[in-house]
């Protein structure tokens, strides 16, 4: 790999490098030292995380999730030498295109999600910040947050931050973007009705606590 890298974004856990490989562009996302952390803790959470995102690119890519793949893992520094996806992100994106292709890759992403969710997969920061747009394909990313679970309300609670994403965001189309999700959802998940019936209590949790406030 060529030592010339150029630093693409800083986050608080991880700085983005984009490098040049042997077959083609790859990103380097390393995970940077805290020090209000004592040196063993941060080294063990900063390897338990890579390890963990790591390993959920590589089975989210075998149930038909794309999204960058895993070329190594440098134990050293804490970072994951992944494919490159070239491309805007969904949020940008979905701003471009006519309102059916916006359907249509609003409902692939909600694919993508029940897929996800049906191997208790959470990728824990949903947003169309995170799902890059390549040739009209959907690409998933940045699983750092990503974690196992068989709760349902973990499932609720990722796709709510999506849905709230989705609002936040998009706004202008925000219920037909969500609706397309859902779409998609069911068609990966079978019990996807359940997952949608939590969101409902949430949302009833958020409203109730907002009154009480």
């Amino acid at each position: 790999m060529n030592d010339e890298r150029q630093e693409i974004a800083r986050g608080a856990e991880a700085v983005l490098y984009r490098a040049t490989g042997e077959d083609g562009d790859v990103l380097i996302k390393e995970r940077v030292p805290k020090s209000y952390r004592h040196h063993i803790l941060d080294d063990r959470l900063r390897r338990q995380r890579t390890k963990r995102e790591a390993k959920l690119l590589e089975k989210a890519r075998t149930v038909g999730v794309t999204c960058p793949k895993v070329l190594s893992v440098d134990k050293r520094v804490q970072a994951i030498v992944m494919e490159f996806i070239d491309g805007p992100p969904l949020r940008q994106a979905a701003n471009e295109v006519g309102p059916e292709e916006r359907v249509r890759l609003f409902k692939e992403l909600g694919r993508m999600v029940g897929s996800l969710h049906g191997k208790d997969m959470m990728h824990g920061d949903l947003t169309t910040s995170n799902v890059i747009v390549k040739d009209g394909k959907l690409h998933l990313i940045d699983f750092g947050l990503g974690f196992h679970s068989t709760n349902v309300e973990d499932k609720a609670v990722d796709l709510h931050l999506l849905e709230r994403a989705i609002d936040a965001t998009h706004f202008a189309f925000a219920e037909e973007a969500f609706e397309a999700v859902k779409e998609g959802y069911v068609e990966t998940l079978p019990d996807a009705e359940l997952v949608f019936r939590r969101i409902e209590q949430i949302e009833g949790r958020r409203r109730y606590s907002s009154k009480k406030s």
